[in-house]
């Protein structure tokens, strides 16, 4: 027996599916909009197949505006911002 439901994709917030596989004990979450895919063991709660890409550099926003690509902050210690030690 099957089971369906919609819920929001935990990786992008859109509409995604979910599937209860009763019998096999499996569930199967999906989005159509960012190929998100999660399935699980209903009993042990291990992941069985797992994708979730990255949002799209056009999809981040900061303080309710879009960074374009060229655009990026780095945030953290100053040898990630330029890839040496600063002494």
């Amino acid at each position: 027996m099957q089971a369906y439901q919609i819920v929001h994709c935990p990786n992008c917030g859109s509409p995604a599916e979910r599937y209860r596989y009763l019998e096999q004990h499996l569930t199967r979450t999906q989005c159509a909009q960012c190929d998100y895919l999660l399935i699980t063991c209903t009993q042990s709660g291990q992941v069985v197949e797992a994708y979730a890409p990255g949002l799209y550099t056009h999809q981040v926003k900061t303080a309710g505006k879009s960074l374009p690509f060229g655009e990026r902050q780095v945030v953290g210690s100053p040898q990630l911002a330029t890839g040496r030690r600063r002494l």
